[in-house]
């Protein structure tokens, strides 16, 4: 570094120990700040049960009335609630399982699965799965 008579740097010297000084303060803020966040307390949505549904003429089986009360306790939940639909007019089965909680924060997880039918054939449904927080 170039420094006059009274050994003051140049403005080159002084905008870079600037910036040496900005570099460090934003390294030690990032770690504070990612060494502060808390975990998160609750997991995702699992959907893995959806592969044990089933379409009969009944309608769509495979899971009990008390799974997603069980599933809320396990994972933490004040309740949970499962829609699955199938697509179509003709033959459309539904099926909703659970409680809603009312005044609590909502998790959501939708989308589209295949399901088999009892003969072997596959039908397009939808699924909805609410958690309560």
């Amino acid at each position: 570094m170039r420094m006059d008579r009274r050994a003051i740097g140049g403005f080159m010297e002084t905008m870079a120990a600037m910036m040496i000084v900005t570099v460090a303060l934003s390294a030690f803020m990032t770690v504070l700040v990612y060494t502060s966040v808390q975990e998160e307390i609750h997991k995702e949505i699992s959907t893995d049960f959806l592969g044990m549904l089933t379409v009969t003429d009944e309608g769509i089986i495979g899971i009990d009335d008390d799974f997603a009360n069980d599933e809320a306790i396990r994972k933490g939940y004040a309740s949970m609630t499962i829609y699955v639909s199938t697509a179509g007019d003709v033959d459309r089965h539904t099926l909703f399982v659970g409680t809603e909680t009312d005044g609590r924060d909502q998790m959501i997880k939708n989308g589209n699965i295949m399901l088999y039918r009892s003969d072997g054939t596959r039908c397009a449904a939808v699924y909805e799965v609410i958690a309560f927080v």
